[in-house]
């Protein structure tokens, strides 16, 4: 599970000149099982991110189902100004998490263009 959903929207202009539109962080909890039990952040993801459960709190993590409508909201904030491309370091394995909980959730699917 994600535990930080991070974006920034480019718009590059006909001069070739990127166009910052906006950027999107919010933090996310690591989610609980099914006996309702949360799930910890492994040592291993906390050395190489400097992000424990306490940060998380600190950082006001949300559910990742409070997180994801805003996303996808986000994503779709930006359609006026043509395709939303999302681009990024192993998204498609980023994606199953997120399609997962938006289905889940009925929310929606967010495509992947691979």
């Amino acid at each position: 599970m994600p535990i930080q959903v991070s974006a920034r929207a480019i718009k590059i202009g006909d001069d070739g000149t990127p166009e910052v539109l906006g950027d999107f962080n919010e933090y996310v909890l690591p989610g609980t099982s099914q006996m309702g039990c949360e799930f910890p952040i492994s040592d291993r993801i906390a050395q190489i991110t400097h992000i424990n459960a306490d940060a998380l709190k600190a950082r006001g993590a949300k559910r990742m189902r409070d997180v994801l409508p805003e996303f996808v909201k986000f994503i779709r904030s930006f359609e006026k100004d043509g395709p939303t491309v999302l681009a990024g370091q192993n998204i498609a394995f980023d994606l199953r998490f997120m399609n997962y909980t938006l289905g889940r959730e009925e929310l929606g699917i967010v495509e992947d263009g691979e």
